[in-house]
């Protein structure tokens, strides 16, 4: 990377401070319009910073500052910090309504649940009312009014539990007990966003350092924007509910666990036992939060175990694998036994979620059998590939659709229960996924022999993906959020399919093969892009809604569209 990186952050500080000390109030950091001492040491600050940034460039340092300043480790970490920082303020604008302040408007699920766990009980400290008296709690038409914060808790023996996952408020349940400090499901899915950019973006850097060395860095740093940003990442950020909570923390821990397995897929002949206890246990957590993770986890749990097997030198040898199988299985099946027993011990079932016995919309009591269908195939599969979003004249100039003929039935008495939210299909919204077919077709030039663990990294990835969403299309919902299961794994699949496209095109000297290169950073862009925009509206149009004073002085600071 240029030399003039690290002055070039340094001015981009400065002047963020110095904007922040004069926009303070306006942006709703500083309740007082006068300036008080906090602001003029934020703007001294970025004086001094810009400044610094100044003088570095003339300023000729000590051979030993200097040499630290132009490491190439020094300057792919500060970049990284601030293309994080950035990611992670995005995050927080969107969840926070543009305030970075208000951490309101949310539900507190979880930490009813956590309070709920270090009580040494199940069920949530919640009264039934009146759904006590109803003849058919399950039924819309035969239940009372009741309280809006046990909307899609699940009824049982007169207590009301969670269908989510439980592995969230597990961990939450210790936190809040030493510390007191209640945590909102807003607070939860900012954190498991951020735990998932980690993730994401340390599996990207060893990618690259393990298999495209010669790469530019740029490349690199666009897909760790890509993966933080591409849809429905910030769309999450825009709906800070429940349900937010349990796909960000399924996708946190699944991630997690590959990257774990980045290590043990290396070129040794046994597998390090650690990394593959830690995937094991993040794989856990998992289908822990979100049930339906346990298909992709199956998957990629039985492509390492064949890994393993295909390691040893001989089949007598097979006592040398049962270290690394134990490690990855042991709390697989310690999580399954475990959820097994929470299932059984609340709705006298290890089978049993809890979605039979849902307040909500329908009674699926009664229509559980219709979850599940192979008829909502077509339509899902058109719904999460090919619906368009729709071009406005003004701010945010995209929206999501809701296709209205899979709409129109929905409502507790409907024929059939299918339904769909906003949503944008990949297609249109996601155009970059397309280079996740690249590592196919480009195979042949990129698994070579020393290579064959990238052959196998695609393998959990497109396999982990795709299992997961054919899932999704038996299911009688289709929401952007559900995409949240997929989303990361087959991100990371497409950007390998990009870095060898790029790499590709590389080797060819000529005005069509730049043009080219261009164009595939051009819709990687425009797929960030897309991303953001179509969050500003999301499920619920959430900035409109809570705050829409700044809503509408973006719209009257940026351009309109004209047709």
């Amino acid at each position: 990377m240029s030399k003039r990186i690290i002055p070039l952050l340094l001015f981009f500080d400065g002047s963020a401070c110095m904007g922040l000390a004069a926009g303070a109030h306006a942006l709703g950091l500083d309740p007082n319009p006068a300036w008080g001492g906090a602001r003029y040491a934020l703007l001294l600050l970025g004086a001094s910073l810009i400044g610094a940034s100044l003088l570095s460039t003339k300023w000729r340092a000590p051979a030993r500052i200097a040499s630290i300043l132009n490491s190439e480790s020094v300057k792919t970490i500060a970049v990284l910090a601030h293309l994080w920082g950035l990611i992670l303020l995005i995050y927080i604008w969107f969840i926070t309504f543009g305030t970075f302040t208000s951490w309101t408007h949310t539900s507190h699920y979880y930490t009813r649940l956590a309070d709920a766990f270090a009580q040494g009980q199940l069920h949530v400290d919640l009264p039934p009312g009146s759904l006590l008296d109803a003849a058919d709690p399950y039924d819309p038409a035969s239940r009372a009014p009741f309280r809006d914060d046990i909307w899609d808790m699940s009824f049982y023996n007169e207590k009301l539990y969670f269908y989510w996952g439980p592995a969230p408020s597990l961990l939450l349940a210790p936190i809040q007990s030493l510390t007191g400090i209640q945590a909102s499901d807003s607070q939860l899915v900012f954190w498991f966003l951020a735990g998932l950019l980690l993730f994401n973006s340390l599996s990207i850097l060893k990618l690259w350092r393990r298999f495209f060395p010669a790469l530019p860095a740029w490349n690199v740093f666009l897909c760790i924007a890509l993966i933080g940003l591409i849809l429905p990442v910030p769309w999450e950020a825009s709906a800070p509910y429940v349900y937010a909570v349990a796909v960000t923390a399924g996708a946190f821990f699944l991630m997690g666990g590959l990257y774990f397995i980045l290590p043990a897929l290396d070129d040794s002949s046994f597998l390090p036992a650690r990394d593959l206890c830690a995937a094991g246990f993040f794989w856990a957590c998992a289908v822990g939060s979100r049930a339906i993770l346990a298909i992709p986890v199956i998957f990629m749990s039985l492509v390492i175990l064949a890994r393993i097997l295909t390691s040893l030198p001989a089949w007598k040898d097979w006592k040398r694998a049962a270290a690394p199988v134990l490690a990855l299985f042991a709390p697989l099946a310690i999580g399954a036994l475990l959820i097994g027993w929470y299932n059984w011990a609340r709705f006298d079932s290890p089978f049993e979620f809890g979605v039979r016995y849902q307040i909500t919309t329908y009674n699926f009591n009664q229509r559980g059998s219709e979850i599940f269908q192979l008829a909502y195939v077509w339509r899902n599969l058109h719904a999460y590939l090919l619906q368009p979003f729709h071009l406005i004249r003004e701010f945010p100039f995209i929206q999501p659709g809701i296709l209205a003929e899979n709409s129109i039935q929905a409502g507790a008495n409907a024929a059939s229960i299918y339904y769909t939210g906003r949503l944008a299909g990949i297609l249109p919204g996601m155009p970059f996924l397309l280079f996740g077919f690249a590592p196919i077709f480009l195979q042949h030039i990129f698994f070579r022999p020393g290579l064959w663990t990238l052959k196998h990294f695609v393998l959990l990835l497109a396999g982990s993906s795709l299992t997961c969403f054919i899932s999704l299309l038996f299911y009688f919902n289709a929401q952007t959020r559900f995409l949240m299961d997929v989303i990361s794994p087959f991100s990371l699949l497409a950007i390998l399919g990009y870095w060898m496209t790029v790499s590709r095109l590389s080797r060819i000297q000529s005005r069509v093969a730049r043009a080219a290169i261009l164009l595939t950073a051009s819709v990687l862009i425009c797929t960030i892009l897309a991303g953001i925009l179509l969050s500003v509206t999301g499920e619920t149009g959430r900035l409109e809604n809570f705050n829409p004073g700044l809503f509408y002085e973006i719209r009257a600071f940026l351009p309109s569209l004209h047709p």
